[in-house]
Parts: C-alpha cells; sequence; structure tokens
C-alpha cells in the first residue's frame, strides 16, 4: 500500500521541535473566549467553589487488528510514529480521514524533518492533550559540526562555516554536561511558531528579520553524544528534556560553546513520558488496519444476511413439507359425516333384507 502524504491548502505551524499548546482539529466553531473582568475581589470570595474538571481517560489502542466496537474512537489515544517531511497536522488530516472522527488532536508538535512519537487524541481524549504535553521527552538525533544555518537544522541555509577538527567528542561531552543539564534558560530560534506581537517569529525570520525573544526556563536531565563511525564531522546525541525545549537550539549553542558551529541534521522522538515510539503504529499499518476492520465488517453483514435468507429458506421448506403430509387423495378421503351417513345407509338396506325375507313365505304359492 503507498502512503501518500494529504494534500495541504496552509501550513499551520513550522520549525517547532515541541508546542506549548494543544493541536486540535475539529468541524465544530470554535469562538473566541474572552476574559470577563471581576467587579470586586468579593465577588470571588462569595462565589461558590467550582468542582475541580474531570478529564476523561484516554483509552490506548496498541498496533494490531481493531475490534468492531460501537464508539471504537469516541475517547482514544494513539502512538503514531511521524513521516519525515510531513507535518504534525499533516497526520492529525490524515487520520481524521481515514478514522471518519469529527475531532482530533496531537500532544506536542514535532518539526517535518523530524520522525518519532506523536500522541494522537480522538473525541474526548482531546481534552486530555495537556496532561500528555506535561511529560519529559526523549530524543535521539544527529548534529553536524562546522556548518551553521539561520533555522538551526538541515531545511535552513547555512549562514557561516567554521574550523570543528579541534573538536573532540570529550569536549562536546563535557560542555554538554557543564552547561546544558539541569534547569536552563533558553532562547527559541527565530524559526519557530511562537508568536512575538501577535506574529509567528517563522514568519518574521523569513522577511530577513531578527527581533528579541525572551528566554524560557526548560530542564535537561540527559544529554549524552557518541561518535559517528563513518562521518567525524557529524555526532549522535540522546536527550531527555522537558516539554518546551528546542533540540535546535541545543545544538547550535553547544556547537558554539566549543568554539566551532553546529546545527541538527536528523531528529527522532524517542518517548513521551511511558510512552515509546517501539509500540507505535505507522500511518500506513493503521490506514490498513481501519481497512480491514470495514472489510471484516462487510463479510460479517453478509454472512448475517445469508443466515437470515437460510433460515427464511429453512422454514419455508418446512412449512411446505407439512403441508404435503397432512394432505389425504380426493377418493380416499371421508370425512366423519360421510361416514356416518353410509353407516345410516347400510343399516337401512340390511333392516330392508331382513324384512323381504320374513315376508316371503306368505307371498308364495
Amino acid at each position: 500500500m503507498e502512503l501518500v502524504r494529504p494534500v495541504k491548502k496552509q501550513r499551520t505551524a513550522a520549525f517547532v521541535a515541541d508546542s506549548d499548546s494543544p493541536a486540535v482539529l475539529s468541524e465544530e466553531t470554535t469562538e473566541s473566549v474572552q476574559d470577563t473582568p471581576v467587579a470586586a475581589s468579593t465577588a470571588v470570595e462569595d462565589s461558590p467553589k467550582r468542582k475541580p474538571k474531570v478529564l476523561p481517560v484516554p483509552r490506548l489502542i496498541p498496533p494490531g487488528p481493531l475490534l468492531d466496537e460501537l464508539d471504537l474512537w469516541g475517547c482514544t489515544a494513539l502512538l503514531v510514529d511521524k513521516p519525515q517531511t510531513w507535518t504534525s497536522f499533516d497526520v492529525c488530516g490524515k487520520l481524521k480521514g481515514v478514522l471518519r472522527v469529527k475531532k482530533i488532536g496531537h500532544a506536542g508538535t514535532l518539526d517535518p524533518m523530524a520522525t518519532g512519537l506523536l500522541i494522537i487524541c480522538t473525541g474526548r481524549a482531546t481534552k486530555s492533550i495537556d496532561s500528555f504535553q506535561a511529560m519529559h521527552k526523549e530524543y535521539s538525533g544527529t548534529l553536524r559540526l562546522g556548518e551553521a544555518t539561520n533555522s538551526y537544522d538541515a531545511d535552513g541555509d547555512i549562514t557561516d562555516t567554521l574550523p570543528w577538527q579541534h573538536v573532540t567528542l570529550e569536549d562536546l561531552q563535557q560542555e554538554a554536561h557543564k552547561s546544558f543539564q539541569g534547569d536552563l534558560q533558553q532562547i527559541p530560534p527565530m524559526f519557530s511558531a511562537l508568536r512575538v506581537k501577535g506574529k509567528r517569529l517563522y514568519e518574521i525570520a523569513r522577511e530577513g528579520k531578527v527581533v528579541e525573544r525572551a528566554a524560557r526556563s526548560v530542564h535537561v536531565s540527559q544529554f549524552d553524544l557518541t561518535p559517528d563511525q563513518t562521518d567525524p564531522q557529524q555526532v549522535h546525541f540522546y536527550i531527555s528534556c522537558s516539554k518546551g525545549t528546542y533540540i535546535r537550539s541545543l545544538a547550535h549553542d553547544l556547537g558554539q560553546a566549543v568554539g566551532s558551529a553546529a546545527h541538527l541534521v536528523a531528529l527522532r522522538r524517542e518517548a513521551i513520558g511511558t510512552y515509546s515510539v517501539k509500540d507505535a503504529w505507522t500511518v500506513e499499518q493503521l490506514q490498513a488496519a481501519v481497512t480491514d476492520l470495514k472489510h471484516n465488517k462487510a463479510q460479517m453483514r453478509a454472512a448475517d444476511m445469508d443466515a437470515q435468507h437460510d433460515k427464511a429458506t429453512d422454514a419455508a421448506s418446512a412449512a411446505s413439507s407439512d403441508k404435503a403430509q397432512g394432505s389425504v387423495p380426493m377418493e380416499t378421503a371421508i370425512t366423519p359425516d360421510a361416514a356416518h351417513c353410509q353407516t345410516d345407509i347400510g343399516s337401512a338396506q340390511q333392516q330392508a333384507s331382513d324384512s323381504c325375507t320374513q315376508e316371503a313365505p306368505h307371498g308364495s304359492l
């Protein structure tokens, strides 16, 4: 089965390693909600306390044959391995059509260049997207030394080329542990979906402009590096970090910290919380499973119709057989009334014969 990327009319997000806001596609009309000012602080104190919001518990459906259930996608979470070059919204748009659901969303954006784990929520499970987004993330990837790009990854244009041969793996690992682990204040890249004065940063960057960005608090608990066995200019890494961490920025900043430059050339999200990409569907697998489910349902409906037809045929045959066994030929059929009449006639004839026999001597010559 050939996997076809859905055609999108407008790119909604780009160059985002991990988004803070939930992304939900819905057929329902969304309305803007404005905050209503409170007249006085006493109004808040006097108002009754609201009950804590109880979020629905999504049901996780693992890869494999799908069961025919009435509300299969009503409150479901799917682990999906995002294909390269697809945006996270591409995956949601594709699965929205495949699953035929009205509401679908993902818990954390991946760059088009990246692959790996997306948690897709359908139906009522979209209300739990924030809880998935708050989980820590794990990434594997590759950075290239000596080259800087405007987007901090391979999708951008090279803006600087610097010597890299002096950089050792020990230098990289020491700097990563010293300066890029623990609680960090990270400045987001210009090519990101964050808004500044109502405008996306990547839109401003495409105009050739650079604006000031506020640093954001992130946490990196693991940053390990290993050399590439064939290309010494490339270094592989494994990172465990909090929500909102830009992996591209870590690669870029690490290159500068060791006196060179670097950009991201590969990225894969390995895990979100306890959920691993090893347990994820591919888009193609999920599409095939839905097709098989529809095929099986059609076969079951056809089998039910055949069974009902056979039952009706058997009933008609039984009725016809009973009717045939209960009928008697006309010439041999004697009803109770006819039998009674024959008895009466026979008795009358016998009486007449006896009377003639007794009267004959009197009339003889």
